[in-house]
């Protein structure tokens, strides 16, 4: 089997077309994901490392092909572009946010190909609420939104998978209409049209929030994939100021 990492992190800059990107939703306007961040340097080192430990090829993509919105509109390139699904069996997409537990096990064989990887949300956030309502105008129920609705920072997407959301994809439609990301596009298309779909655990893609103290010890032995919400916020004291001390000592 042949499988990759990847990983966006494009540089805002090279967004030509500022008109457009102005346009959008302004939640989901242009934005950095990282690219001169400490946590972003940080954590493409720890899945460069685990790509090479799990075989797998890495890429990270650093130009922008759709040049609107937002660089995390970028990830929809695995989607509608036929060569990821022909190259690869299986396709992990990783935020620019996320840093790697050094001793991970290999996902790729953790876990049988039959279905759309995730991470459930247990709670929603006032944005996924209005989601839920422009999902519920397309016949998909309250309770199936809530126990579906993913985190779309880690994806461990197979290739029929990838082919499946292609055929029902209309992100650059409905983005406008419905003023929603790519991580709305992907968890509409999957519960509308009956995509396989399976949790993974928490420990694969774990909030680490601004505001939470404690130290990296807690939960360090507990989670795989540290999710760094909003990570240019890094609190002194707090728990994810601790996390990056450890990552620092192994990949910096």
């Amino acid at each position: 089997m042949k499988n990759l990492i990847i990983q966006i992190n494009v540089d805002k800059s090279l967004y030509k077309d500022k008109k457009l990107t102005q346009k959008g939703p302004g939640k989901y306007g242009l934005y950095d994901t990282g690219y001169t961040s400490e946590v972003g340097k940080l954590s493409e080192a720890s899945f460069r490392a685990y790509a090479t430990k799990c075989g797998a090829d890495y890429t990270v993509f650093e130009k922008p092909i759709y040049d609107w919105v937002s660089p995390s509109f970028e990830r929809m390139r695995l989607i509608v572009e036929d060569e990821w699904a022909n190259k690869y069996d299986n396709i992990l997409y990783v935020d620019y946010d996320i840093l790697c537990h050094p001793d991970t096990p290999n996902i790729f064989t953790e876990f049988p190909q039959d279905a759309i990887r995730v991470v459930n949300k247990k709670k929603l956030s006032n944005g996924n609420k209005k989601e839920l309502r422009n999902f519920q105008k397309h016949n998909i129920p309250e309770d199936e939104f809530k126990n579906k609705f993913f985190n779309a920072g880690v994806v461990l997407f197979n290739k029929k998978g990838l082919r499946l959301l292609k055929k029902h994809e209309k992100f650059k439609e409905r983005v406008w209409k419905w003023q929603h990301g790519c991580q709305g596009e992907i968890n509409f298309c999957v519960m509308k049209y009956g995509m396989e779909l399976k949790d993974m655990g928490k420990g694969w893609n774990c909030l680490i929030f601004p505001w939470q103290k404690g130290k990296a010890k807690t939960v360090w032995n507990d989670v795989n994939f540290f999710h760094f919400v909003a990570a240019q916020n890094i609190r002194p004291g707090s728990m994810r100021a601790d996390l990056l001390k450890k990552f620092k000592k192994i990949f910096g």
